[in-house]
């Protein structure tokens, strides 16, 4: 693979999508968790939020 500085800025382009995307998981999972904990419906943004995670993990495995 060449090093070229659009290879690097768009290797650190895609690293910081995978780490925000794993962040924004991980607080949308305690969320729910934590809705449910308190007996309150979960909110549809949360629910988005998880399923646009693991779309963005399927789609990067491609």
């Amino acid at each position: 693979m060449p090093r070229t500085p659009f290879f690097i800025i768009r290797f650190v382009f895609f690293c910081l999508l995978v780490y925000l995307s794993l962040g924004a998981l991980i607080f949308a999972a305690w969320n729910m968790g934590a809705s449910h904990a308190f007996g309150v419906y979960v909110l549809g943004s949360s629910i988005f939020l998880i399923f646009n995670s693991i779309m963005t993990f399927i789609l990067v495995s491609l």
